[in-house]
């Protein structure tokens, strides 16, 4: 596996679009970078669907 840090720096230098994270064949995780973060949002806030929590996550939604 290469390093995590080489991973996340061609991530933040575009040569790479995300990171998929696995464990035992099966994907866990999947990393963007925060401009591209940050584009997901505003595209979402743009065809007013709100995101408040993720499927799976035990923190109380926000309130609007």
């Amino acid at each position: 596996m290469r390093d995590f840090g080489t991973m996340l720096s061609e991530l933040e230098d575009g040569e790479v679009e995300k990171l998929v994270l696995t464990q035992r064949n099966r994907v866990r995780a999947v990393v963007v970078s925060v401009e591209r973060w940050s584009e997901l949002e505003k595209a979402l806030e743009s065809r007013s669907v709100r995101v408040d929590r993720l499927p799976g996550d035990a923190t109380p939604a926000r309130e609007s």
